[in-house]
């Protein structure tokens, strides 16, 4: 990723949708397919709260409520496409 794609993913207007709240989902879209792929091994293979721990590591602006949604779209996904 060069370092002008790095800096606007990080920009706050990047990470926030169109009524000013953080997207989670448009925020892992952005992500590097690598630490998509981590985020779902902590999901599928570890648990809950490390999967939480990962999305606030990840964007510290993201909440509970954030990583919630974030797995439900993550397995609903999975799920269809499987």
């Amino acid at each position: 990723m060069s370092i002008l794609n790095k800096a606007s993913f990080f920009s706050k207007k990047s990470l926030q949708s169109a009524n000013g709240n953080f997207d989670v989902h448009a925020a892992f879209y952005n992500l590097e397919s690598g630490r998509q792929m981590v985020l779902c091994d902590h999901l599928f293979n570890g648990s809950i709260a490390s999967f939480e721990r990962a999305v606030k590591l990840l964007w510290p602006l993201a909440t509970s409520n954030d990583a919630k949604g974030l797995e439900r779209m993550i397995r609903s996904r999975i799920k269809a496409a499987a």
